[in-house]
């Protein structure tokens, strides 16, 4: 939503890019000498969706943001922090980001749960942590005999291999 000063502060930045970065070079710890190209920003065309999210009630509050992943996605950080800036936004906070990981393939070692973004001297300027669940390594028994909703995750935990058909017996047993 355009507020009243917009229209007028966005005329100078554009007409006046390089004075207004050397005016904010030095408290950005950039050189003053930093050269600039603006961009079209319009960032309304931008759709997103995220997999599922709930809203958190008495006690807790907030949202609860559950991204399953079957495989990789080297954005997943990226899309984490930006769904999760952007349900704030829309639906207020705190919002509790979980990737949950599948299958194997959808891991990697770089992924922790914590997307750092640092400037060009090393110091850190952004730092957004989310959850990072992986399915192979849970334990199966809780599962198995948990809430009905998560009782297929126990089928693709590392302790199912070599069990399935017992596992499946018993999943059969319990419906």
């Amino acid at each position: 939503m355009a507020r009243p000063y917009d229209a007028t502060l966005k005329h100078l930045l554009d007409e006046f890019a390089i004075d207004w970065v050397q005016w904010l070079a030095p408290r950005l710890g950039l050189p003053t000498t930093t050269s600039v190209v603006p961009l079209d920003v319009d960032l309304s065309t931008i759709q997103l969706a995220a997999d599922k999210v709930f809203r958190l009630n008495s006690p807790s509050t907030g949202l609860l943001h559950i991204e399953p992943q079957t495989s990789w996605d080297d954005c997943l950080d990226e899309r984490m922090m930006l769904y999760n800036g952007l349900l704030h936004e829309r639906y207020g906070g705190p919002v509790y980001s979980v990737a949950l990981l599948l299958r194997r393939v959808a891991n990697a070692s770089t992924l922790t749960g914590t997307l750092s973004r640092k400037y060009a001297d090393g110091r850190e300027y952004l730092r957004f942590d989310y959850t990072v669940v992986r399915v192979w390594e849970l334990p199966s028994e809780p599962l198995m005999s948990g809430h009905w909703g998560a009782l297929p995750l126990a089928l693709l935990t590392d302790e199912a291999k070599g069990r399935l058909v017992e596992m499946v017996g018993r999943i059969d047993e319990r419906l």
